[in-house]
Parts: C-alpha cells; structure tokens; sequence
C-alpha cells in the first residue's frame, strides 16, 4: 500500500490561482463598477474612477481571502493511496469532503498533465480515467514529474497483469 501526499509546492500553486481568480474577479466589478458610478449615480472623472477602483479592490481582497483559506484548507485534506490489487483512494475538498475510490477494473487510461505554472514549480497532476461514471476523471495534482511517472508506469503494469481486453495485451 502506497500512500501519497502532495509536494508543499501543491499550496503555493493553488494560492496562485486564488489570487489570479481574485484579480479576474476584483477586475470584473471594476468593469462593472464604472460606469454605475459615472452614469447611474452621476460621479464624473476620477471620482467615478475612484469608487470603482475601490469596489474592484474590495471584490479582489475578498475572494482571494476566501479562495485563499480554500487553497490552505484543501491542501491538508488532499492525499491518495494506491492499493495493489484493489485500486486508489483520493480524499479531497475543503467545503465538501470526499474520498473517491477507483477500482482498478474501472480504470480506462492514465495521463500526466503539466500546466505552465505546474511546470514553473516542477510539479505535475497524474489524470486516471473510468468507465461507466459521470466523474470519470480523478486528478492526483502536487506530485514530482517523476512520481507522477512512476505512479502512472506501475499502474499500467498492473492493468497489464490483469489481462483486461484493450490494457495491453496481444490476442
């Protein structure tokens, strides 16, 4: 039995996007915010320029607070473990927990994805694949390219030694 944590770096990457969510929404109501404040309420100028500016700041510092506390919390919830034989367990969520289980016989195909700020960290996500579910995807983020590999290279040897059609094998 194999149990895994994500790299520390998993936080860092998930506080980046909080605070690039953050801003795209804090730059959304700034959108938004101008020109209620010019043309609804009749502030011209840098007035009008102000209030928006500080309704764009405030929608910024309070989701980034929020997603922030999200990226902290879903960090030390989030870990998986592979049982040889048997499959993998993810436990994950910071608002709603969840344990997702994945038996191997639902198990499709495996992919390693690594986004441009994954990359910039030196991490990596290992993506399983099943059958037969509307989730049918399960992402294992915050690993080193080379556990994501490793993980990724013993489960297909272990899909191979079962023998199921389409994992492998020669007829």
């Amino acid at each position: 039995m194999t149990e895994g944590r994500p790299h520390p770096k998993l936080a860092r990457l998930w506080q980046l996007h909080a605070l690039l969510w953050g801003l795209a929404a804090g730059g959304l109501a700034w959108m938004v915010a101008w020109p209620v404040w010019v043309d609804a309420l009749g502030f011209k100028g840098l007035a009008g320029l102000g209030r928006s500016s500080v309704v764009g700041l405030a929608v910024w510092i309070a989701l980034s607070s929020l997603l922030l506390w999200r990226a902290r919390v879903a960090t030390r919830v989030y870990r998986w473990q592979r049982r040889p034989g048997e499959g993998v367990v993810v436990w994950k969520g910071a608002w709603w927990q969840r344990e997702v289980w994945i038996p191997m016989q639902r198990l499709q195909h495996l992919d390693i994805k690594r986004g441009p700020l994954e990359r910039w960290l030196g991490l990596a996500t290992l993506e399983l694949y099943t059958a037969g579910s509307h989730a049918y995807e399960t992402r294992l983020p915050g690993l080193e390219p080379a556990q994501a590999q490793a993980l990724r290279d013993s489960l297909l040897a272990e899909l191979q030694a079962m023998g199921a059609p389409g994992r492998g094998t020669t007829a």
